[in-house]
């Protein structure tokens, strides 16, 4: 079920005596999620914030992702280091305007990660649109 914690003060500290709205003293993680593979228009649906990216049965494209909310960050890392995994960029532009789903990557331009020790975050901004805000490649 839900918790909702609304202290008289208004802020939440977990090992600490908060200065700020929430204040964690400690490592903070999230359950990962399910593997995900893309549905028929290459786009990801994301319930938490870190997934596997199914790449095992060869090279994958991810055109969008869908889910999550403003200011929702997620990571991705893919399951194989055999096949690609490219994230396509939606042609630049404001990210504050980006459609539902679309992602603007860095530099606008396609994003590839070919090693299961790669990764690519994203952050969810207005009109559910997503802007990449770091990739780490071992290439």
């Amino acid at each position: 079920g839900d918790m909702e914690l609304m202290p008289s003060g208004g802020n939440v500290g977990i090992g600490a005596s908060p200065s700020c709205k929430l204040e964690v003293n400690g490592i903070m993680t999230s359950k990962g999620g399910a593997n995900l593979s893309p549905d028929g228009d290459g786009v990801i649906s994301v319930t938490h914030n870190f997934h596997m990216i199914d790449n095992v049965a060869g090279d994958v494209t991810i055109n969008g992702i869908s889910g999550g909310v403003a200011g929702m960050v997620v990571w991705f890392v893919p399951t194989d280091s055999g096949n690609n995994v490219t994230f396509k960029d939606a042609g630049g532009g404001d990210p504050q305007v980006l459609g539902s789903e679309e992602m603007q990557t860095a530099g606008s331009v396609d994003q590839t990660l070919d090693n299961s020790h790669d990764s690519i975050g994203f952050i969810c901004v207005g009109g559910g649109g997503w802007a990449q805000i770091a990739i780490s490649n071992t290439n």
